[in-house]
C-alpha cells in the first residue's frame, strides 16, 4: 500500500506539473502585450544618451524600456492622485514638430519650402497586461469625455516625447534628477 501511495503521489505531481506548464505556456502571451512605438529619431537618440548617463551614474542597467516604464508608472500614479482629464487630453493632442511649409516673402513674391520630413524610429516594447489595462482605462475615460479614441502606443509616445521635448527645450532642466525621483517614487 505504501509503494502505491508513493507512485500515485508522484504521478499526480507529474500530471499537475505538466498541466501547470501547459497553462503557463499558453497563458504567457496574456501576461504581456507587445506595443509598437513610433518616435522621432532625435528623441530616441537623446533618450539613449540620458539612459547611458543614468546607467553610468547608478551602476545598474538602465535602458529605454526602463525609462519608458518609469515615465508611464509616474503618469499612472499622477492620474490616480490628481486626475486631470483635460491635461491628459492635451498631452495626447500635443504636437512637437511643425509640418507646415516654410513661406518666405519679400512683400511681392512668396516662396514655399517643404520642411524635411521627421525621421521616425519604430520600437517594440513589452508591457504587462496589468499595466496595459491601467493606461487603457484612462484612454477609455478620455474617449467617454472627449469622443476621441487614442491607442496605448499613442499614450506611450506622448509621454516619451513630452518628457524629452521638455528637456530639450529647457523646460525640464533636471531630467536626470526627475528620472531618479520618479524611479524612487515608483519603487516606494
Amino acid at each position: 500500500m505504501y509503494m502505491y501511495e508513493i507512485i500515485h503521489t508522484n504521478l499526480i505531481s507529474k500530471i499537475t506539473y505538466s498541466i501547470y506548464n501547459f497553462i503557463e505556456y499558453f497563458a504567457r502571451d496574456d501576461k504581456t502585450k507587445t506595443i509598437s512605438v513610433s518616435i522621432p529619431s532625435d528623441i530616441l537618440y537623446r533618450s539613449q544618451l540620458i539612459c547611458e548617463y543614468i546607467k553610468g551614474e547608478i551602476d545598474e542597467d538602465f535602458d529605454l524600456d526602463n525609462l519608458l516604464m518609469i515615465l508611464y508608472m509616474n503618469f499612472i500614479k499622477e492620474c490616480v492622485k490628481n486626475y486631470n482629464p483635460k491635461s491628459v487630453y492635451a498631452l495626447l493632442n500635443k504636437t512637437y514638430y511643425d509640418t507646415k511649409n516654410i513661406i518666405i516673402s519679400d512683400g511681392k513674391n512668396d516662396i514655399s519650402i517643404d520642411r524635411a520630413p521627421v525621421k521616425l524610429s519604430v520600437l517594440e516594447l513589452s508591457v504587462s497586461t496589468m499595466d496595459f489595462k491601467k493606461g487603457q482605462l484612462i484612454l477609455d475615460e478620455i474617449y467617454e469625455l472627449y469622443h476621441s479614441r487614442y491607442s496605448f502606443s499613442k499614450l506611450l509616445e506622448s509621454l516619451w516625447m513630452d518628457f524629452i521635448y521638455s528637456y530639450k527645450t529647457g523646460q525640464n532642466k533636471r531630467a536626470y534628477h526627475s528620472i531618479i525621483k520618479m524611479l524612487e517614487e515608483c519603487l516606494s
